[in-house]
C-alpha cells in the first residue's frame, strides 16, 4: 500500500493547522515536525515573494533603495539553510555600495560572507570577506580591511576547494594585499 495518502494529507493538516492556528493540546505539546516544516515552508514563501518583488522592479536608480529593502528583508524572513539569502545580503550590500552607502554595504558584505560560510559555501565566502575588506578600506578603516582580508585569506586555503579556486581567490588576495598594504 501507497504511502502517499498519508503523506498528502499530513501535509494538508499541517497547512491547516498554519492557516488556522493550533489548538490548545497542540500548543501545550509544542510544535510537530509537520508544524515546522509548514513554518519553514511559509517562510521560503515569503522570501520568494519579497525577491519576486524585487526582480520586478526595474533596476533604475529610483528604485535601487526599495529592491535593496526587499532582499535585505528576504534575508531576514527565509529560513537559516536558504542559500538565498548569500544572493540576497550580497546584492543588497553591492546596491548600498553604488548608493554610496559605505557603512552599510560594508554591514551587509560581511554578513553575506558569514553566511556563505555558516553554510558551508567556502568560495562564495572568502569572495564576499575580500569585496568587504575593500570597502573597509574604502570607509578608511584599514584594520578592518586587513581583518576582513585575513578571514578571505584563510578561506581561500581550504581543502574543500579544488585548485583552481584556490589560485583565483590567492591571486585576488595577493592583489588586495597590495592594496590595502600594512596601514
Amino acid at each position: 500500500m501507497s504511502r502517499t495518502p498519508y503523506i498528502l494529507a499530513a501535509a494538508a493538516a499541517a497547512g491547516l493547522l498554519s492557516t488556522f492556528g493550533a489548538t490548545a493540546r497542540a500548543a501545550a505539546q509544542g510544535p510537530t515536525n509537520e508544524t515546522v516544516a509548514a513554518a519553514a515552508g511559509s517562510a521560503m514563501e515569503r522570501a520568494e515573494a519579497l525577491r519576486a518583488e524585487a526582480a520586478a522592479l526595474e533596476t533604475r536608480q529610483e528604485n535601487w533603495r526599495r529592491i535593496r529593502a526587499l532582499h535585505e528583508k528576504a534575508a531576514h524572513v527565509a529560513p537559516e539553510e536558504d542559500l538565498g539569502r548569500i544572493f540576497d545580503l550580497k546584492l543588497a550590500g553591492d546596491i548600498a555600495f553604488y548608493m554610496n552607502d559605505l557603512e552599510a554595504a560594508e554591514r551587509l558584505l560581511v554578513r553575506a560572507a558569514a553566511t556563505a560560510r555558516d553554510l558551508g559555501d567556502v568560495y562564495q565566502a572568502a569572495h564576499l570577506y575580500l569585496d568587504a575588506a575593500i570597502v573597509a578600506g574604502q570607509r578608511g578603516n584599514g584594520e578592518y580591511a586587513r581583518e576582513l582580508l585575513r578571514r578571505g585569506k584563510c578561506l581561500a586555503q581550504s581543502p574543500l576547494l579544488e585548485p583552481p579556486l584556490c589560485d583565483c581567490l590567492r591571486e585576488r588576495v595577493a592583489r588586495l594585499e597590495g592594496a590595502i598594504g600594512d596601514g
